[in-house]
């Protein structure tokens, strides 16, 4: 018998042990690579929103589809003279999906140039105008609340007020899910002074979150208004009669900076 007829091996056994011997190949040699068909996360800042207008401070808020840190730069002449973080970040930016960031000390009815840096990613240059100085205060009391996301205290949120002719007003959601929106100085639509609400005016309340968000509609009460506990993902009529009732206009739709 010829020597290496022992060690023959049968055919259809020798393919499978070879197909085998590819595909352990295969499996250790792309067992520890990206799946590159998976979408790449959009960190384009999205939905920007500015709000809390007045003649020395204004507030910018936006979303990415996935955290990342983020921040504002502006100027008068120059959008990259100053650099603010976050609201929550007073020292080093943390990785957000919900951005919101205060530019204080302004100058009245004066434009402004800015920035959204989200990333690696930044944003055209962009405009804001201050408003005139205020002659009055409405003597209005602060819109309060607190917000619950699956069962716990929201944790990433902004809450955004709309009165009809006013401007729209916002406030970070707390560690605990509070929020607290003064409304003494909310100024017109065009913010030329203060805006003075009628008794019983209809606000609405936005509230956004990373995941989805929640409308609430009540009377604005002089005295101010403590809100019942809101559910991001459910929609609340609070209000008995509708005197003035705020525009059905998306807050994206008022301020399309994108």
């Amino acid at each position: 018998m010829n020597f290496f007829s022992k060690f023959r091996i049968p055919t259809l056994l020798g393919l499978a042990l070879i197909i085998a011997g590819i595909g352990a190949g295969v499996f250790l040699v792309v067992k520890d690579r990206p799946f590159f068909t998976k979408a790449s996360i959009d960190l384009t800042a999205q939905n920007i929103i500015l709000s809390n207008i007045t003649d020395s401070q204004i507030s910018i808020s936006w979303q990415t589809q996935g955290p990342t840190t983020s921040f504002v730069t502006y100027g008068q002449r120059n959008p990259s003279e100053n650099t603010v973080l976050d609201d929550r970040d007073p020292q080093t930016p943390i990785a957000r999906s919900i951005h919101f960031v205060t530019l204080k000390n302004l100058q009245p009815e004066t434009t402004y140039a800015f920035k959204i840096i989200s990333g690696s990613l930044t944003s055209d240059t962009k405009e804001f105008k201050t408003a005139k100085s205020a002659s009055f205060q409405n003597g209005y009391g602060p819109i309060i609340g607190t917000v619950f996301e699956e069962g716990q205290p929201a944790a990433e949120a902004v809450a955004y007020l709309s009165i009809s002719d006013g401007a729209v007003q916002s406030g970070l959601i707390k560690n605990m899910g509070n929020f607290l929106i003064p409304i003494s100085l909310m100024r017109t639509g065009d913010l030329s002074d203060t805006f003075a609400p009628e008794p019983n005016t209809v606000g609405k309340l936005t509230i956004i979150s990373k995941s989805d968000q929640s409308n609430v509609s009540f009377n604005v009460a002089p005295a101010g208004t403590e809100l019942p506990p809101i559910k991001i993902g459910e929609n609340i009529d609070l209000t008995s009669q509708v005197s003035k009732t705020p525009t059905d206009e998306s807050l994206f739709d008022k301020f399309d900076l994108n």
